[in-house]
């Protein structure tokens, strides 16, 4: 008797367990004009995971706490605000924050248009 071997789909990433590349996250940052600090990667990171959901306030706080980068509430607040001006973040209703969709839209290894490279 012969068993066929059945491919099983892997599944699709979540994301949760999407780890954005750092390199992506410092052009980015870099395209919008403003300084790659550790912290600013770190809060765009969380967002780049959080996908088209977005993040609260409250929640980035806390997942750059579990990460290890704690920041008070008002520095979250305050790297929110400098992306959201440069154009990179939309606040969405709920007061949850989310990449604009023209910087990171699915499929996720997409590179954002500011970054291509000729």
């Amino acid at each position: 008797m012969l068993i066929s071997a059945q491919r099983v789909p892997e599944p699709e990433p979540t994301a949760s367990s999407v780890e954005p590349d750092p390199r992506l996250m410092r052009e980015l940052l870099h395209a919008a004009g403003l300084r790659t600090t550790l912290t600013r990667q770190k809060v765009a990171a969380v967002l780049y995971s959080a996908g088209k959901d977005g993040v609260s306030v409250k929640d980035l706080h806390q997942k750059l706490a579990v990460a290890g980068e704690p920041l008070d509430v008002r520095s979250v607040r305050q790297v929110l605000s400098r992306l959201k001006q440069k154009g990179l973040l939309v606040l969405q209703e709920r007061g949850r924050y989310c990449f604009a969709p023209d910087i990171l839209c699915p499929p996720r290894n997409a590179v954002p248009p500011a970054v291509r490279q000729p």
